[in-house]
């Protein structure tokens, strides 16, 4: 039984060891932007997630959501009209699984875990939501900048139960 803790949390340090190593290669604005955006959240921080948005969303930046397109005016004007709907953020955790730089752009495969109130029809629904995303930024004016946001997985959850997500 000793054995198997110890390998058991042998496999854990070498996975957290291999994580810490790939974070530390990606460019230390992309990781804050993620640490950033994670603490708006936790915050409910409308202005915050604005802020954020406009700095490191670059306006040619489309969402790819199962091969339907949306441009970065409908993200801009979803992100504010979300967060203003959620009554309260019980939690969200952001991270960056894994990434690719290649011909310029670096692509993160990025995994968040959200979970909210929202009042519908006068009653507090809790939501759920796992998603995974494929975030491509890309160096423009000396900044890294998403220019692409693809939707890889996701799934939704309210009150405890799965529904259809977009």
């Amino acid at each position: 039984m000793g054995e198997m803790n110890g390998l058991v949390r042998a496999i854990f340090c070498t996975a957290f060891a291999c994580l810490a190593m790939m974070t530390m290669a990606l460019d230390k604005s992309i990781t804050e932007s993620y640490a950033k955006i994670q603490a708006a959240i936790l915050k409910k921080d409308v202005a915050a997630m604005k802020q954020i948005w406009l700095a490191y969303v670059d306006p040619s930046c489309e969402e790819d959501r199962k091969g339907k397109k949306t441009s970065y005016k409908k993200l801009t004007d979803a992100v504010e009209q979300q967060m203003k709907l959620i009554k309260k953020v019980n939690s969200c955790q952001i991270l960056v699984t894994s990434s690719k730089t290649k011909g310029g752009k670096t692509v993160c495969s990025v995994e968040t875990k959200q979970s909210f109130i929202v009042a519908i029809e006068g009653k507090d629904r809790v939501f759920d939501v796992v998603s995974v995303v494929e975030d491509s930024w890309k160096k423009i004016g000396g900044r890294y900048k998403i220019v692409g946001i693809k939707a890889i997985k996701e799934t939704l959850k309210q009150d405890g139960k799965v529904i259809q997500s977009e």
